[in-house]
């Protein structure tokens, strides 16, 4: 089985997928019962600490001291003053490449991708074996690890492919438990790749089989996923139904933390596309609570992200900002995937924007931009196009920025003076070309 791998590309594939699959296995009625009455006293305890939960404007001010320490890093961000362009100071930095940025460079990647591609070789000369031998049982899971792994490397054609074939096999080899994991990473595939109506048909196809075999624990993942698709797709009822199922399920199942903290996360999400704000920070922080127990940084990073957001859809700029420094903080530490970093650096160029720094916000962009180079973050397609096509559509990425945190105008203005600068300067223009831009045309 041969591939044309881009050995720099990486994409997360799904947090569920890295925790392994022995959490299918472990529900069974005796597991239910046990922890059931214990956990019947808390299925509503979310929602009501929610309804009595006094979150307001003001609060949002004390939160960043209370939710972590504060950011230490050397990241060149200016302080918040009125003057709208990048500090004298920072430009004799020469800030504007990543390692002035503090940011981890390709070779850390590249080392990741040269991991996975020698397991992915591996893999490939055991399928060969297993083929020779007619072994089905193994070439299904050997297929089936062979495309999560494609897909991790961005080359989500080939997983998408590969995951099919494992899905063929494991259905004719009738082994249910087996079809239902496939499907569900079939639908984070394509999630990733923006199939979202694929995505809901798959997971539901999934649900559908761990219902029929009183998998708990399937179920709960499976519902847990249909919530995020839904809010993905606006269909914002059905998702709280189905996140506050995986909440119950989460429950019954116990020693599922983690778990619980991504259905309540997903909860607060679905409150923020209601803009139903004091509800979406009180599950916010019940989920960051059990991440912090869990010393779970790459999603403690998410929540906190999510907080942030909220923040901002609340005008608290400086709190917004505070936290998504706090946020690249732990991602440079974690060593979060390049997409999450670039994400969170156009989140902070977002508020500068918002805030009346319209030079500051384009330079951080084009950070953001300079990394999702860097490490070929494109699309699938990307790489088949010429360079100016390719710039274009990842400072796209921004743009869905701006529309998460309401700011749908200034995003599409920021959009097309990067898209001007970058014309007139290049990607790589200097803080002090934009400084000139933005004082020649404001």
């Amino acid at each position: 089985m041969q591939s044309c791998l881009d050995h720099q590309a990486e994409t997360k594939f799904g947090q569920h997928y890295e925790q392994g699959e022995e959490f299918y296995r472990t529900s069974s009625d005796s597991d239910r019962s046990q922890w059931g009455q214990h956990h019947h006293s808390k299925r509503s305890s979310y929602e009501e600490s929610a309804k009595r939960h006094p979150v307001s404007h003001d609060r949002a001010s004390s939160l960043p001291s209370t939710l972590g320490t504060k950011s230490t890093i050397g990241h060149p961000t200016a302080p918040h003053t009125t003057n709208a362009l990048v500090p004298r100071e920072l430009l004799s930095q020469g800030s504007s490449s990543p390692e002035n940025l503090g940011l981890p460079q390709p070779i850390e990647r590249q080392d990741h991708s040269n991991q996975l591609q020698a397991t992915l070789k591996t893999l490939q000369q055991a399928l060969t074996i297993a083929q020779g031998k007619n072994n089905r049982a193994n070439q299904v899971n050997i297929i089936k690890r062979i495309g999560i792994i494609h897909c991790k490397l961005g080359e989500h054609a080939w997983g998408i492919n590969c995951l099919k074939q494992s899905l063929q096999l494991a259905q004719s080899l009738e082994n249910h438990v087996l079809v239902g994991v496939i499907l569900n990473y079939l639908g984070a595939a394509y999630r990733q790749t923006g199939q979202e109506y694929k995505a809901l048909k798959v997971y539901l196809r999934a649900l559908e089989i761990f219902k029929h075999i009183g998998n708990k624990a399937g179920i709960a993942l499976l519902l847990n996923h249909l919530g995020a698709v839904y809010n993905s797709l606006g269909q914002l009822e059905q998702a709280l139904s189905c996140s506050r199922q995986a909440l119950e399920e989460f429950q019954d199942l116990g020693n599922s933390l983690d778990r619980e903290g991504t259905a309540l996360h997903n909860i607060g999400e679905i409150y923020l596309q209601m803009k139903r704000y004091r509800q979406a920070l009180a599950f916010f922080e019940q989920a960051l609570t059990n991440y912090q127990k869990l010393s779970n940084r790459k999603s403690e990073a998410k929540v906190l992200e999510s907080i942030a957001t909220t923040y901002v859809r609340l005008n608290q700029d400086q709190q917004a900002m505070e936290l998504y420094q706090q946020v690249w903080e732990i991602r440079r530490e974690v060593g979060d995937l390049p997409s999450a970093e670039a994400r969170t650096i156009d989140y902070i160029a977002a508020v500068h924007y918002k805030m009346g720094h319209p030079a500051r916000a384009v330079w951080y962009h084009l950070q953001a931009l300079g990394i999702l180079q860097a490490y070929n973050y494109t699309a699938r397609i990307d790489r088949f196009l010429d360079d100016t096509v390719a710039i274009a559509k990842l400072l796209q990425n921004l743009v869905s920025v701006y529309e998460r945190l309401g700011l749908q105008a200034q995003g599409v203005k920021c959009y097309q003076e990067a898209q001007e600068i970058i014309k007139t300067f290049g990607e790589n223009a200097c803080e002090e070309a934009i400084c000139n831009f933005f004082n020649q045309n404001h």
